[in-house]
């Protein structure tokens, strides 16, 4: 139907399981081309399928062909002229009558073989294959008088098969031992098969028929019915051809008639073209039946389609048809009836093939050839078939011995019409051999035997894993896995661009191109310009294919300079780098900068998981001492649990390119280069490709045993390098390998940022200048401590649930404990912000169903806060479905209508849809209201019926329905009331449920008042009483500091008092010393006084006035004060 698809296909190449590949004559992008994980044929434009055949035989068949969306009707056909497979009988020389053979078998019976020679000699000759044959004949012996001649086909003795003896040798010696066999005497004899090729073949005059337009000369023009087939060499649609034979009755038919008559042939291909279109137009219920009527159709089509004029009964033996007593067929053939004569007619072998060339290929061989059409077919037989045969003999490889046998291990013919010719199937790796035979019926003629050709794999992908330098001189470090294998056998090319010095290269050069024999060692480019840059191409090299590396880049150039440091500052998740460096961009050096940090910086999956230890850093001392150096110590890390359930899992997998460099037997080394920052121990890593040659390779990357180790050591220590090796390959075969020579970051000027790194962890930095022939160091910076508010958050899902959301968010916040962030979220509409979040997901609850709401988030830590993120998509929470219930069915004709109870669901706070499945399964039917139709079920069948309520929340199930039959019986109008009362009726049960649900949520509403107003009230009393005690509690306390004032009073009083009687003590023992002095001073003392004041009243001055009175004691009054 698509008509761009009509036409010549050829074959162009085979898939890798070595089916077929053909290409349209007229346009390349059509393809017929096997589809190896559908095992199905395909016809293709561009990679797309527009027809389909479902096979995994060797060639697409003929019919059967589907059609996709992009294919139009009718489906398309596939005739197999051009490439058939047939192999050689192994009773090729049975003298068989009904099968033409270009050979007379011969039996011959020597007597007295034991004491009389048979009389010939042998010899090898190549017909089709290799056989032996007669070479010569003795005089006056057996061999003569049986009229044996050279080149005699020896084909058996005495029921031994000589035929597939392919040596003179071997031949001699079966007949030997068969003679030695014999018994003495005149019973001595053997019979001798012999198979000679013959020299005629017949042409056939048919003449004297009534009808006289059959009259004319036939010529063999193939074979029908395992009888020759004899074809009019003026008209070739009158042909003379065995229709009939029957062995057992020992008869046949022969006719002489006419085919493709009245251009039926044209009719009968319109005919089945509308039959084809109607029946892929019409049901699939009618396939079968249209297939019979069809099959009827053609049998009585092909019956219409010719003419037979007369026929004959013949022996079945016979080969060619009688001479005479033929017959005529009414109404055509017209008395008197044909006759035949035949005549012999010398074979002439036919123009002798010649093999252009054999072009192996994966599992297959295409072999072209070229043959003068013209002299394929006798001149009296021009419409005999002809066809070419394909032999292969195939030489196996001997794995043990290591080296192809000599002699073919087997043999197979394949027959096809034109060249080229693919033959499919081969193994990979062993040698075969071709000869083309160009054969008609009457003879065949070989070709010279090709060249042993073999065919190999696609070679593999090379890889070019590292590339190493010195001044004008770049190694070149390449990788090919199985690339040597039997079943590949590639070597390589190097391809430099600009071109390179060809003269002074260590390797032959052909066509600009370096030619290596192996990859277990590095490729030196000698005689380079510094500075430079050149492309490198690694290309695997078969007889099949090429395959080609990705390409790199490198220059040679001098060493480095020196850098030193000028400063180094910390900033939020990063530290720049200031250093300077004279000379490092000269054209020569086009040195690099890479950056070494202690500690190393973290990896992705470390985001937020450091913390400190023991909560104290260990700083480096920058004072030059290296014993000081060398006790630097560094940051403890925890890791998160990925990391550890990866390295469990797989050690290797997880190790990064400087940690495979740190571990023992690894020989590769790239700087150690992780996340963009070199690591402090990648400045030894490039030592591991350093060899007293220079480099080494890939393939020699096994490990030195260690000297001094016990031999249980060495064993373990072999093991782990072997596994290490073993990791480090399948590291490089990888798809996302990456050459260890770009695997550091290489920065070109100054100052560098160095991102990202981990808040809150002092680092120290130096600055390494490099290039493929050397690198040079500066000295560890002073340490600085990067902080800073963390980074900006960002929404990557959000689910909705019942009243709520869960919010997952990522944040790649690379800092310790103590600068580690929380997290803040709002929605939109505003509700409340929920801060202090620690991790994601996180439940943003209180929100109401049915409503859309957006998210964004921030990150807090001690620093400050983080921007808000960008605003999320919307998300709408929603109510858990609720169940359906009270599940009811009306039957009808060949369909049931369920009804059931629940809310409506299309309402902003659920948002769903029901789900209704019957049982037996038929479809599931999705409908959003609370009912559903099934229709085209089977009357008399009994059917239940489950409604499920969905939505993006959840969902919820019913109970199984009552089983329900449909049935014709049932009226519309029945129906249709029935479905009325039950609408009705689920209807009023479900406004009864509102109802009831109104009323309970009324119920618990005013019990949630009351609830509410208890709690209130015993609030009200618990605080009343609170202060109530809290008042006591006061008065109390106030009381007591009364009292307690009260007695440190009195305390103090009677201190007081106790201290003036020890001192009036004192005073009255000391009185008994005084002087009569000191009496006239006191009382002349009193007298001044008295006089002074005039001599009234008493003195409370004098000195005896204050010895002698006594001190009254203070009063209390009623408030208990002091007056």
């Amino acid at each position: 139907g698509t008509a761009i698809f009509n036409g010549k296909y050829v074959y162009s190449t085979t898939t890798e399981e070595g089916y077929p590949i053909f290409e349209h004559v007229d346009n390349k992008h059509l393809l017929i081309k096997q589809n190896e994980e559908e095992l199905r044929w395909e016809l293709i434009q561009k990679k797309q399928v527009f027809y389909y055949a479902d096979s995994d035989k060797e060639f697409p068949p003929s019919s059967g062909w589907s059609k996709t969306k992009l294919g139009d009707l009718p489906n398309p056909g596939v005739r197999l002229d051009s490439i058939k497979q047939q192999e050689a009988a192994d009773d090729f020389f049975v003298d068989d009558p009904y099968k033409f053979s270009p050979f007379l078998i011969l039996k011959y019976k020597f007597e007295r073989v034991k004491n009389e020679p048979m009389g010939f000699d042998l010899q090898i000759i190549s017909l089709h294959q290799k056989f032996v044959a007669v070479k010569s004949i003795k005089p006056d012996s057996q061999a003569e008088n049986f009229g044996i001649l050279p080149g005699d086909i020896l084909v058996s003795a005495n029921e031994v098969d000589l035929s597939k003896l392919k040596s003179v040798e071997a031949v001699s010696s079966a007949i030997q031992k068969l003679v030695k066999s014999l018994k003495d005497g005149a019973d001595s004899t053997v019979s001798i098969v012999m198979a000679r090729e013959k020299k005629t073949f017949k042409v056939l005059l048919c003449q004297r028929a009534g009808t006289k337009m059959v009259n004319a000369k036939y010529s063999i023009e193939g074979m029908e019915n395992d009888a020759l087939k004899f074809s009019n060499n003026d008209n070739k649609n009158l042909k003379i051809l065995r229709i009939y034979v029957n062995e057992e009755e020992d008869e046949s038919i022969w006719a002489l008639r006419e085919i493709n008559i009245n251009g039926a042939s044209d009719a009968l291909g319109s005919k089945k073209k509308k039959k084809h279109h109607r029946k892929t137009m019409g049901d699939d219920s009618d396939d079968e039946e249209d297939d019979d009527d069809d099959e009827d159709d053609d049998d009585e089509e092909d019956d219409e389609n010719h003419r037979d004029y007369y026929i004959v009964l013949a022996s079945a033996k016979d080969e060619v048809p009688p001479e005479c007593a033929w017959e005529a067929v009414d109404p055509h053939g017209l008395w008197p009836a044909a006759g035949l004569q035949y005549y012999d007619v010398k074979v002439v072998p036919p123009s002798k093939p010649r093999i252009l060339r054999t072009q192996p290929n994966p599992n297959a061989v295409q072999i072209r050839f070229e043959c003068d059409e013209a002299g394929r077919r006798p001149k009296v037989c021009p419409h005999m078939e002809v066809w070419y045969e394909i032999e292969m003999r195939h030489y196996k490889y001997n794995l043990e011995k290591g080296k192809t046998s000599k002699k073919p291990h087997d043999t197979k013919i394949w027959k096809t019409q034109e060249s080229p010719f693919v033959a499919n199937r081969l193994v990979n790796g062993d040698d075969y051999e071709f000869v083309v035979r160009t054969c008609n019926h009457i003879a065949s003629t070989n070709s010279e035997a090709s060249e042993r050709v073999t065919p190999l794999q696609l070679p593999p992908k090379p890889k070019i894993i590292d590339i190493t330098g010195k001044p004008g001189e770049l190694y070149i470090h390449f990788h090919c896995a199985n690339a040597k294998d039997r079943e590949i056998q590639a070597k390589f090319e190097i391809i430099v661009d600009p071109p390179i010095d060809e003269e002074h290269q260590d390797y032959a050069i052909k066509e600009h191109r370096l030619l290596i024999d192996n990859d277990n060692k590095p490729v030196r480019l000698r005689n380079l310009i510094n500075g430079t840059k050149y492309q490198i191409i690694v290309a695997s090299v078969n007889s099949v294919g090429v395959t080609y590396s990705e390409p790199e880049s490198a220059y040679p150039s001098k060493e480095p300079p020196t850098p030193a440091l000028k400063k180094v500052e910390a900033g939020n998740r990063e530290i720049i780098v200031h250093f300077d460096c004279a000379g490092y961009d000269k054209p020569d050096i086009r040195a690099w900068f890479e950056i070494e940090l202690e500690p190393p910086p973290p990896s992705i999956e470390q985001a937020g998981i450091l913390v400190r230890a023991d909560g104290s850093l260990l700083r480096r001392s920058i004072s030059g001492d290296d014993e000081k150096s060398d006790d630097v110590g560094a940051l403890a890390r925890q890791k998160s649990k990925m990391r550890v359930k990866l390295a469990r899992k797989s050690r290797w997998r997880r190790q990064t390119m400087s940690q495979k460099l740190m571990t023992p037997g690894a020989n590769f080394g790239a700087g150690g280069h992780v996340g963009g920052v070199m690591s402090p121990m990648g400045a030894s890593g490039k030592a591991g490709l350093v060899t007293a040659m220079g480099i080494s390779s890939v393939p020699n990357i096994a490990s030195k045993p260690k000297i001094g180790l016990t031999p249980t050591d060495a064993v373990v220590e072999e093991e782990k390098a072997a596994q290490d090796n073993m990791a480090q390959l399948a590291e490089i075969e990888s798809d996302d390998f990456v050459p260890y020579f770009r695997r550091s970051t290489r920065h070109h000027g100054t100052p560098i940022k160095i991102s990202p790194v981990v808040n809150g962890i002092s680092y120290a930095v130096r600055v390494k200048a490099a290039t493929l022939s050397g690198s040079k160091l500066t000295q560890w910076s002073e340490q600085v401590t990067p902080h800073g508010p963390p980074p900006i958050p960002k929404v990557n899902k959000l689910t909705p649930l019942e009243s709520s959301v869960r919010i997952e968010f990522v944040c790649n916040d690379y800092a310790t404990e103590e600068y580690k962030a929380t997290f803040d979220v709002e929605s939109f509409p505003q509700t409340v912000t929920m801060k202090t979040i620690e991790a994601s997901p996180y439940v943003f609850p209180k929100l109401n169903n049915g409503r859309a709401y957006k998210f964004h988030v921030r990150g807090v830590n001690k620093e400050g806060k983080s921007k808000w993120s960008e605003v999320s998509a919307p998300v709408t929470p929603l109510k858990i479905p609720p169940q359906p219930i009270d599940l009811r069915c009306v039957p009808f004709d060949r369909e049931i209508t369920v009804f059931w109870v629940c809310e409506e669901l299309k309402t902003p706070e659920y948002s769903g849809w029901y789900e209704v499945e019957s049982d037996p399964p038929t479809f599931t039917m999705v409908v959003t209201r609370s009912q559903a139709r099934f229709r085209r079920l089977t009357n008399g069948k009994k059917y239940t019926f489950k409604v499920t309520a969905v939505n993006q929340v959840g969902k919820s199930e019913s109970e199984q329905s009552e089983a329900s039959v449909p049935d014709d019986d049932i009226a519309k109008e029945q129906y249709t009331r029935g479905k009325k009362s039950i609408a009705v009726q689920l209807k009023d049960k479900l406004l009864q449920i509102r109802k009831e649900q109104k009323k309970a949520a009324a119920h618990n509403k005013l019990d949630k008042l009351k609830a509410t107003q208890q709690k209130h009230r015993q609030k009200d009393k618990k605080t009343n009483k609170e202060l109530y005690n809290k008042t006591i509690a006061k008065q109390q306390k106030k009381q007591k500091a009364v009292e307690k004032a009260k007695k440190k009073e009195e305390k103090q009083r009677v201190e007081k008092k106790k201290q003036m009687d020890e001192q009036r003590q004192r005073v009255m023992q000391n009185k008994r010393r005084m002087s009569i002095l000191a009496k006239d001073r006191i009382t002349n003392l009193n007298h001044k006084v008295a006089a002074t004041r005039g001599g009234g009243g008493n003195n409370m001055n004098t000195a005896s006035a204050m010895m002698g009175r006594k001190k009254k004691a203070p009063k209390i009054s009623a408030n208990g004060k002091q007056s």
